[in-house]
Parts: C-alpha cells; structure tokens; sequence
C-alpha cells in the first residue's frame, strides 16, 4: 500500500466510522450536554477511538470545557478529532484535547482571544452601571482568558503563556498546513483517489 492510499484509506476510516459524533455550527449548552451525553454512550458500549467530526464556528467556552472535561476525565475511549471545515474559537479548544488532532487539507482553525464578547444597548441614563458592567466583564473575560492558556499550554507544546496569547492576539485563521507547522494538529489528511 502506497502513502497516499493508506493516508486515503485512513480518512475513510475517520468519514466512515460509526462510533463518531459531531460538532457543528455556533453550538450552545443543549448542542454540548447532547454531545457529552453521545460520548459516553459509547463509550459504555466499548473502549474504542471515537471520532470527532468538527466543522463548527465555535461557541460558548463553558460549553466547550464540559465537553473537554468530558473527553479529558470522564470517558476512556480516545477521540480522534477530524476537522472537515472551519475550527474556530471554543471548537479550536475542544480540539487540543482529543487525542489525535486531524485536518483535511481544506479545513481553517482559529485560535482567538475573544471568547463571550458581550453587546450591551447605551443608555445615557444608565452610564454609571453600564461603565461597571463593562468593567466586570472586562475582567471576565480575562480571567477566562487566562484560563485557557494555562490549560493549552500543556497541549500546546511549543508554546509558553506568552507565546499562546501572542497566538490569540493574531486572530489568524490558519489553513489546516500552517496549524500543523505550529503543532496544533498532528496531520493533515489529502483526500485520495477514490478506489
């Protein structure tokens, strides 16, 4: 077998596997407690790679730390994540925990620091409570910050704190080549001929 027809025939491994689950879209509390609830199942049924289909825009950071939670502590069976489409946000989070880190050729990742930016209406009237409410959520969203790159340190290997927030500052989306030079996914997968 040649390497791109085992590189061809592992991609339709990770399309084709039944034990897979999927993240998608903007997702929400109810997206990710269906998800945890998914992965558990089955991995009650036996311990064996699950699959992580993942084309999602992000979503909520405390969502997504159920779901890393749930795949770091909870579960045995190792996940595989597949990145078919955009990886952005909490789903870049999610997708430093699994234990393989995959990419199609096509796939775009983004690792940013404007995790649950919050809109508010101005209304003169209210200026001294809304300046407050900014603030708090200001601080809010640095501490959150400050968690996730504790947490991805340790994932991603190459990277200090400082080096993680840099990152974060870039706001780049990164083609599936670029996140691999810089270790935050183990392969890029090129769609083989079909057999």
């Amino acid at each position: 077998m040649t390497a791109s027809s085992a590189t061809s025939h592992f991609l339709r491994y990770l399309q084709d596997n039944t034990r897979c689950v999927s993240l998608g879209d903007n997702f929400k509390e109810a997206d990710i407690s269906k998800i945890v609830g998914e992965l558990v199942k089955l991995d009650v049924e036996k311990v064996e790679p699950i699959v992580l289909h993942i084309n999602s825009n992000g979503g909520k950071y405390q969502s997504a730390k159920e779901l890393v939670l749930c795949i770091r502590d909870l579960i045995h069976s190792p996940v595989y994540g597949l990145v078919e489409g955009n990886c952005f946000s909490s789903a870049f989070y999610v997708l430093q925990f699994c234990h393989r880190r995959f990419a199609l050729s096509t796939a775009r990742l983004l690792l940013h620091g404007n995790f649950e930016i919050v809109r508010v209406k101005i209304d003169g009237d209210n200026e001294p409570a809304l300046m407050s409410m900014i603030q708090q959520q200001s601080a809010e969203r640095r501490r959150v910050r400050g968690e996730i790159i504790q947490e991805l340190v340790p994932r991603l290997k190459r990277y200090s704190e400082e080096g993680v927030l840099s990152l974060m500052r870039e706001e780049k989306i990164m083609s599936a080549e670029l996140a691999l030079s810089r270790s935050m996914i183990d392969e890029v997968i090129e769609p083989g001929p079909a057999e």
